[in-house]
């Protein structure tokens, strides 16, 4: 894996919101030290994807989004819970 697909939730919670870039689908690509901040991590807990630099230009050129599982981890739970309000 050369980066991660993380939604916007997972960049601010890691303080990469500002630093990193966005794909066409407004989620972002952090690196693995990114989410250093979150250890313990699981990426599937925290609704991120591991992708290829081959896969991450291939979005960056607009093609078919891969979907981010649903978040289960609680710091990014409460989050969203947070955002809903």
């Amino acid at each position: 894996m050369d980066y991660i697909k993380a939604p916007e939730k997972v960049a601010r919670l890691c303080g990469q919101a500002q630093n990193r870039g966005q794909l066409p689908d407004g989620n972002y690509i952090l690196w693995e030290r990114d989410l250093l901040r979150l250890q313990p991590y699981d990426l599937d807990a925290l609704g991120c994807l591991g992708m290829t630099a081959a896969e991450v230009r291939e979005e960056q050129a607009g093609g078919e989004p891969r979907e981010l599982p649903e978040p289960t981890d609680p710091r990014v739970a409460e989050t969203v819970e947070e955002s809903e309000e």
